[in-house]
C-alpha cells in the first residue's frame, strides 16, 4: 500500500511543478508586433524588354501568322467533321475493330496538326 501511496504523491508533486514551469518561461505575447514594408521592385536586367507592352505595332509577319492559324483552325474542323461523320455512319457505336483503326488515325492526324500548331505558336515569339 505504501508503494502505491509514493506513487501517487510523486505524480502529484509532478503535476503541480508543470504549471509553474511554464509560467516561469518568457511570454511574448505582449510584444509589439513588427512589421516590414514591400519591397521595391527589381529594376529590369540591362538589354531585357517586355515584348507583351511592345509599342513598336504590329509586326511584318502578323498577317502570315493569322492566314497559318485560319487555315490550321478549319483542318482541325475537317478533322472533327471526319470524326462525327465516322460516328454517325454507325450510329454511335462501330465495330471495335473499325473504332480502334479510326481513333488511331485520328489521334495521329490531331497530333500532327497540335505539333504544326504548337510550331507556329514557337515562331510568334521570334
Amino acid at each position: 500500500m505504501t508503494n502505491v501511496a509514493r506513487k501517487l504523491a510523486l505524480a502529484a508533486a509532478l503535476a503541480a511543478a508543470v504549471p509553474a514551469a511554464a509560467h516561469a518561461k518568457p511570454c511574448d505575447h505582449d510584444a509589439p508586433v513588427v512589421t516590414y514594408p514591400a519591397p521595391a521592385p527589381l529594376p529590369a536586367p540591362a538589354g531585357w524588354r517586355d515584348d507583351r507592352w511592345d509599342d513598336r505595332g504590329p509586326r511584318p509577319h502578323d498577317g502570315w501568322r493569322a492566314r497559318e492559324r485560319a487555315a490550321l483552325r478549319a483542318e482541325y474542323a475537317r478533322l472533327d467533321g471526319a470524326r462525327d461523320r465516322f460516328y454517325a455512319r454507325w450510329n454511335g457505336y462501330p465495330p471495335p475493330g473499325k473504332a480502334r483503326k479510326f481513333e488511331r488515325w485520328y489521334a495521329h492526324e490531331r497530333g500532327e496538326l497540335d505539333r504544326r500548331w504548337e510550331a507556329l505558336e514557337g515562331y510568334a515569339w521570334r
